[in-house]
């Protein structure tokens, strides 16, 4: 049962679903509505190498900081709460070395297996944009934890807008998925640099309470979220991403290309509303008693 709720708890809830459902909303609408644009400028083998290296990013991502940015939003005390964003980004720091090492020794034998030679090249900047989501998604938690919901709806669309720019300037002049690629990682550099320094600035974070021994405390103490979420998470990504990598085995670029296109207009309602309800209730849902 949920105590301690009432109607006056009602309008700050849906004022803070409003505010992130426009960020989301806009920043969904700006690559929608340069798309006629996006599929003249590129072919849709181009799609269909950005689709691939999403797909993979997609299964990583889910486990680069072990789920520990989930549990930022427990502890009553900020203080701990520091603690598990310093945690996340040291563990998103290994994997994603680990993950440089096994591109570097076995990155061709990937390529070859996913069945598009074309992606080798970029698996090396996979770690980067593992380590960069890792960091956003710390300090994504962390602002939802603090309520700035109008700093991530900012945020959201500021890399929305920065990644259409590249696409379409990088397109005009290259050929290939480059601009695509390239536009998805910088845009991410962009929007992770953003949404750190503004943490740091505006909720005055405190480094000086991270402590080596604090962290270990709080990973053993919250250790069901790499124990558990993990898997699920995992399982649940591969089942969405796995049509991705059986079309590019089995059938051309093109096919993947078409497939991740029509996919992302299908699913876009679903997750406009979905992100920016769950983002809001998770945060919510603290502050009552269940």
């Amino acid at each position: 049962m949920v105590g301690n709720y009432n109607t006056k708890d009602r309008k700050p809830f849906l004022k803070s679903i409003l505010t992130l459902l426009t960020g989301t909303t806009i920043a969904q609408a700006i690559p929608i509505a340069i798309s006629p644009i996006l599929t003249r400028i590129y072919t849709p083998e181009d799609f269909g190498l950005l689709a691939l290296y999403l797909s993979i990013f997609s299964i990583f991502v889910v486990s680069i900081t072990a789920r520990y940015e989930l549990a930022i939003m427990l502890p009553k005390e900020d203080k701990e709460a520091v603690n598990l964003v310093v945690l996340s980004i040291i563990i998103a720091t290994g994997i994603s070395i680990v993950i440089l090492l096994i591109v570097i020794l076995w990155g061709s034998n990937i390529a070859s297996m996913l069945g598009n030679d074309d992606i080798y090249p970029w698996l090396y900047f996979m770690p980067l944009s593992l380590f960069l989501s890792g960091l956003y998604q710390a300090f994504n938690y962390w602002s939802n934890r603090k309520q700035q919901y109008q700093r991530l709806a900012v945020n959201r669309v500021a890399q929305s807008t920065t990644n259409a720019s590249i696409n379409l300037a990088v397109g005009s002049e290259k050929e290939g998925a480059i601009g695509l690629i390239a536009g998805n990682i910088i845009s991410q550099f962009i929007a992770t640099a953003s949404l750190v320094l503004r943490s740091i600035k505006k909720d005055k974070l405190k480094i000086s309470s991270v402590s080596k021994k604090e962290m270990i405390y709080l990973a053993k103490r919250y250790d069901q979220f790499p124990k558990v979420s993990v898997w699920s998470g995992l399982l649940n990504t591969v089942s969405v991403q796995l049509p991705v990598f059986i079309i590019s085995a089995f059938f051309s670029s093109t096919i993947v290309g078409f497939y991740s296109l029509s996919n992302r207009v299908l699913n876009m309602p679903m997750s406009i509303l979905g992100n920016a309800v769950g983002q809001v209730f998770f945060s919510s849902i603290f502050k009552f008693k269940i």
